[in-house]
């Protein structure tokens, strides 16, 4: 799916940064998850998978999107697809707990955990699979990173536990990464260029 920055991507990375707190309740819109995860989504270019194929599948918290209710959701290229509705305290607690009772986990608007069927990976490619398809959610959560920053808003990388995620998510398949975005409770500066850093102080 096209996604289209509103400013040159050597500025978007200047300003990214991992969130440490999120706004509570602040909704993102839906053409972060329609644009900014397909970008994301999209194939990673390797020799561990056919031209246009991936070996990843996306499952979604959604907390505060708006048009959506709040629920588990899976990605697919034509949007979200809702797989069942959640009450959104209820949902914003098990998401912290999932993530090894990580604040962020269920604060942010939205928490995306990129899934491989690992059996399937490691069956044709042997060990060597488990680590594409590290790289390929690392690649995928970096993407969505700075699909946030560049419209506003903040993303950082979650750990959890592995089994419990996939039995919430009532799948097979096994977490790689887990990333979440929301509005930052604060206002971070931009880095510096290369021979000119920024210097960083305290608050």
């Amino acid at each position: 799916m096209a996604f289209n920055p509103p400013e040159p991507l050597d500025d978007v990375i200047r300003r990214r940064g991992s969130t440490r707190s999120f706004a509570p309740h602040a909704a993102v819109p839906a053409d972060l998850l329609a644009g900014g995860l397909g970008w994301a989504a999209g194939p990673v270019p390797g020799d561990f998978t056919a031209d246009g194929t991936t070996l990843l599948d996306h499952f979604l918290a959604v907390m505060a999107v708006e048009g959506l209710e709040p629920g588990v959701y899976r990605h697919t290229p034509g949007g979200p697809e809702e797989m069942r509705t959640v009450e959104v305290e209820e949902l914003r607690g098990t998401l912290r707990h999932l993530c090894l009772d990580q604040e962020l986990g269920g604060s942010g608007a939205v928490t995306a955990f990129h899934c491989c069927d690992l059996d399937g990976v490691t069956g044709t490619l042997g060990t060597r699979g488990y680590r594409a398809a590290q790289l390929e959610a690392g690649v995928v959560s970096g993407r969505l990173h700075l699909a946030a920053v560049a419209l506003g808003w903040g993303a950082t990388g979650l750990t959890f536990n592995d089994d419990e995620v996939s039995g919430f998510f009532e799948t097979p398949r096994q977490p790689m990464l887990a990333t979440a975005v929301g509005k930052p409770a604060y206002r971070s500066r931009p880095g510096g260029l290369p021979g000119r850093p920024v210097e960083m102080r305290r608050s």
